[in-house]
């Protein structure tokens, strides 16, 4: 009987599928609606004058450019808005994020003065060839090259005391270690030989991100173009000694980070709310990252709110909020202080370099879904929307004509939608890129760069999305349903078969146990992005629970299926060992732990054990850790977490697992639940 109903339903969902498809599941008319209103061209003016202004977090280029938002929102006739402000000074933090501190630069030059004059790198006219966060003062010293500059190793058999160092590490791990430790004067950064080795001009963006108790140490640090390093470098080479000047006007202090917050309400205010975030800050220019989807959010609250407030739309059911933030540091204080603005959000999208010529930058849209952790029904709907505007492929009048191209991606780390699909948050938020752009993170991220047309589809995906989920009720609750069932099948399906076919008599019991673990932990995810659907309806009379219960017989089915490959009709695995079954652990903290050279809060703390995270050899460890904290819900003991961490990334040791939670531990992030 059993086996009949999971027939049943693959082929009403396989063929409600087709009709869907087929029939329009998309909303012609309000596609079109969408698409006249967003203007690539109006979004494309907007990156021009956003990119006008050097936009590092918590500082005056930053808050102009908020400001410029602000006013735009207020001339579109949006007043529901917003402006908070958070206090960012190199010591506060917020859950496992340490704000940065503020910078006010006017100039920057570093200059050759021995063996000839060269002028090197001057602020005002490539900003990021000024190290963020540098401090002001002059220097003149001896160009000192220390290799990558980042470990112990390379200061073995120099001095760089009251020098300049020349390395091709990152300039805030290089500045650490040669100025903050060693007593060095300021930094000179050129490009690793692997870093872009063609764009022989372009100068990279980089930061020194000191903490409070460092200002009184912080010198400089100045980028450098290919060029102009292999300059100094066959100077180096030949034994000449090279000696630079450095002059900066600039200072370190406590600052704010802004965020800019705009609703367009809902009819119903209790029926929840869709979230369309951007980061606003970085280098200027910073076109594409992140000026062009700071520009598309806006360009998106414009349009919607036009549409409605002239009749064109109805005004939706549920509230559309829109949120501009200094990227991971803003909205980790946002999350922290002002999370209730956020209640009843059901998913978002978050737009991070969505404006790309991607003739020029030769890229295709990342389409990055949600983590294991953050099931959700919206992974399946956008799709549905992508495929539209590629079948379409709307153009801008004043853009390209260039093919729309996409890929569907797992979740990868790297922007606020790390944040937002905490399950501690609860807001399933899949990202918008070209992330794959040779020009990001280099002055070279240029207005030349930006086409309207790009931007104009990405912001149809946004608005349409938006709308679909704002207006939608219990008919379009079935319809996703249906939609979202049918997609599970095939997933578990394709798991199912990919196992059967790398299965293998003489498998070990654990990988076995793997391989029927990816059909649990997605029978699992879909089960949950079905339940999601709930979160739409006006009543609970629905098919989900239907559904569910059909693909738990299917991911059955399937393990059943590729054990009798090997003669085992089930598997008999012991435990993990070392205890993990009876440890239990909590999380204390929201969002993901701050590791990089932006914070050094977690390294700092844990001082020689951090060494372990970069020796361990295993793939993924970044998004290991990342899932392994969302899966902390007090319930679940380390062999459970680290079966499904396993089962989302691949076979890991389980004493990785327990490791990152000890370390977490250690720094008072996470604390043991005792089994009653």
């Amino acid at each position: 009987m059993k086996s009949y109903f999971v027939i049943l339903m693959i082929t009403l969902a396989s063929s409600s599928v087709h009709a869907i498809q087929n029939s329009g599941f998309i909303d012609t008319e309000l596609f079109e609606k969408v698409s006249k209103s967003v203007s690539g061209t109006r979004a494309k003016e907007d990156v021009k004058r956003i990119i006008q202004n050097h936009r590092v977090q918590a500082t005056k280029g930053y808050s102009d450019a908020a400001k410029y938002i602000k006013e735009e929102l207020e001339s579109a006739g949006i007043t529901n808005i917003k402006v908070h402000k958070y206090k960012s000074d190199g010591k506060k933090r917020y859950n496992a994020f340490t704000s940065p501190m503020s910078w006010t630069v006017k100039s920057g030059i570093l200059k050759m003065v021995k063996p000839y004059e060269l002028n090197l790198a001057d602020y005002s006219e490539i900003p990021t060839s000024l190290s963020t966060l540098s401090n002001g003062g002059s220097w003149s010293g001896e160009l000192i090259d220390a290799g990558s500059g980042l470990t112990d190793d390379d200061y073995a058999n120099i001095d760089v005391e009251g020098k300049i160092v020349f390395a091709y590490g990152y300039a805030g791990r290089v500045h650490r270690q040669s100025v903050i430790k060693r007593g060095a004067f300021g930094v000179v950064i050129r490009p690793s030989d692997s870093d872009r080795p063609e764009m022989r001009d372009a100068v990279r963006y980089n930061g020194l991100w000191p903490k409070k108790e460092e200002r009184k140490k912080v010198g400089f640090g100045f980028q450098l173009s290919r060029a102009n390093s292999e300059v100094i470098m066959n100077l180096l080479d030949s034994g000449e000694k090279v000696i630079v000047t450095a002059e900066v006007d600039a200072k370190l202090h406590s600052g704010k980070l802004w965020i800019i917050s705009a609703v367009i309400e809902g009819k119903e205010k209790d029926s929840g709310q869709f979230v369309l975030i951007a980061h606003l800050d970085h280098y200027r220019p910073g076109a594409n990252d992140n000026a062009s989807g700071s520009a598309a959010l806006l360009e998106i609250a414009r349009s919607l709110n036009g549409m409605i407030s002239s009749g064109a739309i109805e005004r939706p059911r549920r509230s559309i909020r829109f949120l501009w933030v200094p990227e991971h540091f803003g909205t980790m204080a946002y999350l922290s202080k002002d999370f209730g603005e956020l209640e009843g959000a059901i998913c978002g999208i978050n737009l991070d370099m969505v404006g790309e010529n991607t003739k020029i930058t030769d890229t295709r849209l990342d389409l990055i879904l949600t983590p294991a952790s953050a099931p959700t029904f919206f992974n399946d709907l956008i799709v549905e929307v992508v495929k539209e505007v590629q079948r379409k492929e709307p153009v801008s009048s004043t853009g390209s004509d260039n093919l729309f191209e996409y890929d569907v991606k797992k979740f990868m780390l790297g922007s606020d939608h790390d944040m937002l699909n905490d399950p501690m948050i609860g807001i399933p938020t899949v990202a918008l890129g070209y992330w794959s752009d040779r020009y990001h993170h280099t002055n070279e991220d240029s207005y030349d760069k930006i086409d309207a047309t790009t931007l104009k589809r990405n912001m149809i995906i946004g608005a349409y999305s938006a709308l679909w989920i704002a207006n939608a009720g219990d008919a379009e609750a079935d319809d996703l349903a249906i939609l979202t069932f049918a997609r599970a099948r095939e997933r578990i399906i394709k798991l199912g078969l990919e196992g059967s076919l790398s299965l293998n008599i003489n498998d070990s019991q654990e990988q076995i146990k793997y391989l029927t673990d990816r059909i649990d932990l997605q029978t699992e995810i879909d089960n949950k992005a079905l339940m999601s659907i709930r979160s739409l309806r006006s009543v609970d009379d629905s098919m989900e629970e239907m559904y569910r219960v059909a693909l738990d017989e299917l991911g059955k089915s399937e393990k059943t299926l590729m054990l009798s490959k090997i003669g085992k009709a089930s598997l008999n695995v012991p435990n993990f060992v070392s205890g993990s079954t009876a440890r239990i652990p909590k999380r204390k903290f929201i969002g993901p732990v701050s590791d990089s050279y932006a914070d050094t809060w977690f390294s700092d703390n844990l001082g020689a054990a951090y060494k372990w995270y970069s020796e361990v050899k295993v793939a993924n460890l970044e998004l290991i850790r990342y899932e392994t904290v969302n899966f902390m819900d007090g319930k679940r003991n380390i062999s459970q977490i680290h079966k499904l961490v396993s089962a989302e990334f691949g076979r890991f040791n389980v004493e990785i697992t327990e490791r990152i939670i000890e370390d977490l531990a250690k720094l008072n992030l996470v604390e043991w639940v005792k089994l009653k």
